[in-house]
């Protein structure tokens, strides 16, 4: 019965030992960037813990890798069991590296009881060639129903000098590049810009709002493609297509209505309108109109009603005055004249028809004498 006994409690002994041996643990390893660009960098960052039975009087961890690292080993002294020790380093790749995946292994040397141990782990890097073709600048700003000159400011930003680069600029419906839209640059090297231009006409048809320009750029072992957002305006024209008088032919001292007619033939929205009737002589009456906005394509009308002079005619122009929605002011004018009866032409237009009643009736006279004769 005893040695049954026995037997189980020197296995259990065997257990407890080997539970309580040197075991040194790597925790999961954190990286800030698993790819970089040449001349990039980036950190590392783990945790090394005593996971064993004894305390550990030295632990070294060493790192090796072909990229650059800012420290590459690390020693703790008196390394409690349970207990851990934090490591992190930075990491770089030169400008001259090739692209490709480079690894970074982690080694934890410590020794127990005159027995030496090493545990290890690693991680993949990704370095990649940093071909960047930036815009740097673009015009973001168009005119419908205009030819505008777009203009796109490219600049090798990368570190390696580009050779062969076709860069295409698609554009939506509506939009019509009159000079072309392809370009080829044979060689663009590190820090060096070029500047493209395309005459671009947009058509009436489109809407004032912001659209989004596609450019597509290639080179040796490069593509890429970017998103340029361009505001797309119009430009008021208002143009005069008609011009009333209520009553046509009116007396001094009348009430006169004059109505002007105008409409919007341009592409924009033409803002804060104001229509003005401007005489050589003083009237009573409303001369100025405020008529707020009108939209691309709309017509309206400014409407004057104002006393008539003591005068023969009235003559003067009709200002109109409006702006876009960069606050840019415009202008148009029309001349007008209008006759007007006054008392003196009334005497004279009455003599005149007392005149020419009394020759009538001395004509019929005349006639009717003649016949009676014969």
């Amino acid at each position: 019965m005893k040695k049954l006994l026995f037997l189980p409690i020197i296995l259990l002994s065997f257990g407890l030992v080997f539970s309580a041996g040197a075991s040194i643990n790597i925790g999961a390893i954190s990286v800030s960037d698993s790819s970089i660009y040449p001349g990039g960098s980036g950190s590392i960052s783990f945790t090394v813990t005593n996971d064993g039975g004894y305390v550990l009087s030295s632990v070294v961890v060493a790192l090796s890798s072909q990229l650059t690292l800012g420290n590459a080993q690390f020693i703790f002294t008196n390394l409690g069991v349970g207990e851990s020790r934090f490591v992190s380093t930075s990491y770089s790749a030169s400008n001259a590296m090739l692209s490709g995946t480079y690894s970074i292994q982690a080694s934890v040397l410590y020794s127990s009881g005159g027995t030496s141990y090493n545990n290890q782990a690693g991680t993949i890097i990704k370095v990649a060639q940093n071909n960047k073709l930036i815009v740097s600048d673009y015009t973001t700003n168009l005119v419908i129903d205009n030819t505008t000159s777009f203009k796109i400011n490219l600049t090798n930003q990368g570190n390696n000098n580009l050779e062969n680069v076709f860069v295409e600029l698609i554009l939506p419906d509506g939009f019509i590049p009159s000079t072309g839209s392809q370009f080829f640059i044979p060689e663009l090297k590190i820090g060096e810009s070029k500047l493209l231009s395309s005459n671009i006409f947009i058509e009436k048809s489109i809407e004032p709002d912001s659209y989004q320009f596609t450019l597509n750029k290639s080179a040796n072992n490069y593509n890429n493609l970017d998103t340029l957002n361009v505001a797309v305006t119009g430009v008021p024209k208002l143009a005069f297509s008609g011009m009333n008088f209520d009553p046509e032919i009116p007396s001094s001292g009348e009430l006169e209505t004059i109505s002007i007619q105008f409409e919007n033939i341009g592409s924009g929205t033409a803002y804060n309108i104001t229509a003005e009737l401007i005489v050589g002589t003083e009237v009573t009456g409303v001369t100025l109109e405020h008529l707020g906005t009108l939209e691309r394509d709309d017509l309206t009308s400014a409407i004057f009603d104002f006393y008539l002079p003591a005068a023969d005619s009235l003559g003067g122009i009709v200002k109109i005055v409006y702006y876009d929605s960069d606050n840019s002011e415009y202008s148009i004018t029309q001349n007008l004249k209008l006759d007007i009866l006054n008392e003196n032409n009334i005497s004279i237009i009455n003599w005149l028809i007392t005149i020419a009643v009394i020759g009538v009736i001395a004509y019929f006279a005349y006639k009717r004498f003649l016949k009676k004769k014969k």
